[in-house]
């Protein structure tokens, strides 16, 4: 069940209807003790200080943000002061809302090579691969849709994530229909950051549409359409 930051949620879970237990797994080894809503608390006043989020252990926990929280913490099980547990090996999906992108900061401190974090982006690929040790600034990372992964072995831990994601309003950009041969195309003059543009190609004639070639200014890179 996703959350806000003005509503509990889940993680993904299974319910036995027979004996009314939850379960982190589909075949039910691993009971869920505590299913409260996600953790996060409140800053002083107007600031938005304080609020945080911890990775599962397990399973995967969907926040879905609404835009009245702009920043907060994520860290691993053992909170901010704390070492995290053996066996970690779960995912936290989180999506920004219309008009903002999500930037991803901070540090780790985990077993070297054993126990990493991966940040992943909306369509799966990998912004920071399987990072791990000791590591005072992981760089800046951008995406709508960011998904973390933690995973620790069965020994040696250590102080963990002390992660910022800050909500970033996204800018415009100019959008410049260059040519078509054949027939036109036609679409919005600006779209922001990471937002779906929608392109409309009408061939004239009996001329049969061949594709499309979408291109950043002043590089070679194109982009998916």
């Amino acid at each position: 069940v996703p959350a806000t930051f003005s509503t509990g949620g889940t993680s993904e879970y299974w319910h036995c209807e027979r004996c009314g237990k939850d379960f982190y797994d589909e075949d039910g080894w691993n009971e869920i003790d505590d299913f409260g809503p996600l953790n996060y608390e409140g800053g002083q006043g107007n600031s938005t200080d304080g609020y945080y989020i911890l990775m599962p252990t397990s399973g995967t926990k969907t926040l879905a943000l609404d835009g009245s929280i702009k920043t907060f913490k994520v860290y691993d099980d053992g909170g901010k002061d704390g070492n995290y547990s053996n066996y970690s090996d779960g995912y936290l999906q989180m999506s920004a809302p219309e008009g903002y992108y999500l930037q991803l900061t901070g540090s780790i401190k985990t077993e070297l090579g054993c126990d990493m974090l991966t940040v992943y982006d909306g369509t799966g690929k990998k912004l920071l691969e399987e990072i791990s040790s000791e590591v005072s600034n992981i760089g800046a990372f951008n995406s709508k849709t960011m998904k973390l992964y933690f995973y620790s072995d069965f020994s040696t831990n250590d102080a963990g994530l002390d992660l910022t994601v800050t909500l970033v309003e996204a800018p415009s950009h100019t959008i410049t229909i260059a040519n078509a041969d054949g027939g036109q195309v036609t679409g919005p003059a600006s779209a922001k950051w990471f937002a779906e543009v929608k392109l409309t190609a009408t061939p004239e004639g009996d001329n049969l549409l061949s594709g499309i070639t979408v291109k950043i200014d002043g590089t070679d890179d194109e982009v998916e359409v």
